[in-house]
């Protein structure tokens, strides 16, 4: 069986979360099909190169910043989707497409440009994941219109119900992301050191990412601890709400760093805070418990699928600033707690090993491509009566 997964960033170092979980899933499954990844030109991280999988590198000629920053001024697209329609246009021109249609049974994308573009100009079956559906905007709604993938997955079962409602979409499964828990693991050499008790947030820095409800959250806390911020996003805007709240000194931005430093930073810290108004599942959440570090979030999305409030991790409602303060002050007091929430937390990681997940997609791929593939796609069977979605893992 032959399976193809399809992403522009899956094979650079540096990369997101759903990048992440293309590459992954494509290592996994190479031990057990022939897998292709196609993504853009770049230098490859080491791991993809020692694994089985075909990655097929597609350049982008010309000087993309310059077509990115101008198509992006005169159309809907961002920079993201301009770069991801420059590698359509130079897959289609070099004969990447024939090359899916002539060597993948099933292509699997899980970003809704991608999957507009692919679905409908490839003659193999797609299958498309939703990494949560926070909104119904422009592009969700013209993937909805335009897609013409032939099976849905999501991320979550929170995603599956609110695809299934929102859309009326089918879904054929779900199928989480994972951490590798041998790489992120509460034995791994802390990245940086503190005497004082250490908050960490990993992500974009963004109002919808609870970015600056953390630092409003963090401010009575700035004399006995430190917070640490990982990720990109409105730095300009971060260092100048910590300084309007007089904190800045106690605060300290790390910018972007590389995914293999992750782990360090998650086993560095004595509280990991990641108060998003909206998650799809919430991976930087599963990697703090896959450290061993207690966990603060909010209960939106799929995060109550995994978290539960005093056992494995401290939840609150989204923006409820005082209940996410309080849950900080907690742990930074409270040696004991932080300890038991670490443990009960690498257990609940232990449940979303890579291996574990890319099972339930390994199952999924079978199915489908040893099906007919004549079915009506009316013809599937719901998330919310079909017996074979996978459930929480255990």
């Amino acid at each position: 069986m032959r399976i193809g997964f399809y992403h522009e960033s899956a094979g650079a170092r540096e990369s997101g979360g759903i990048a992440v979980f293309v590459r992954e899933m494509a290592i996994e499954l190479a031990d057990t099909f022939e897998v292709t990844l196609y993504t853009r030109e770049c230098d490859p991280i080491p791991k993809l190169e020692e694994s089985a999988v075909d990655v097929v590198q597609i350049p982008i000629p010309g000087p993309e910043e310059a077509i990115r920053a101008a198509v992006s001024r005169v159309t809907p697209l961002n920079r993201q989707n301009v770069s991801k329609l420059l590698m359509f246009q130079s897959a289609r021109r070099n004969g990447y497409l024939d090359h899916i249609d002539r060597t993948v049974d099933l292509l699997l994308t899980s970003q809704w440009f991608d999957d507009v573009l692919l679905s409908n100009a490839t003659e193999t079956p797609t299958a498309y994941e939703f990494h949560g559906c926070p909104n119904i905007g422009l592009g969700i709604k013209a993937r909805n219109r335009f897609s013409d993938a032939e099976y849905t997955l999501v991320n979550s079962h929170h995603t599956a119900i609110r695809v299934r409602h929102e859309f009326g979409i089918s879904v054929d499964e779900v199928v989480y992301p994972g951490v590798d828990v041998d790489e992120y693991h509460p034995d791994v050499e802390p990245a940086f050191e503190h005497d004082e008790p250490a908050v960490l947030y990993v992500g974009r820095v963004t109002e919808s990412k609870g970015a600056f409800d953390l630092l409003r959250a963090f401010e009575p806390l700035a004399e006995e601890a430190t917070l640490h911020v990982v990720g990109r996003g409105d730095y300009e805007r971060a260092k100048e709400t910590a300084d309007a709240l007089g904190i800045a000194d106690a605060v300290v931005f790390e910018g972007v760093i590389p995914e293999e430093a992750l782990p360090g930073y998650y086993t560095a810290a004595d509280v990991y805070c990641l108060p998003s108004h909206y998650e799809g599942l919430g991976m930087g959440n599963i990697e703090a418990m896959a450290c061993g570090t207690p966990v603060v979030t909010t209960n939106v999305g799929g995060v109550p699928e995994y978290a539960t409030h005093e056992e494995s991790a401290l939840l609150s409602p989204p923006q409820a600033i005082e209940r996410i303060r309080a849950n900080l002050e907690r742990l930074v007091d409270d040696p004991d707690l932080r300890e038991r929430l670490g443990r009960e937390g690498r257990s609940v990681a232990e449940r979303f090993a890579w291996e574990r997940q890319a099972e339930t997609l390994a199952s999924f791929c079978e199915r489908v491509v040893d099906s007919d593939r004549t079915i009506e796609r009316e013809g599937r069977t719901s998330v919310e009566t079909a017996p074979d979605v996978s459930p929480v893992p255990k």
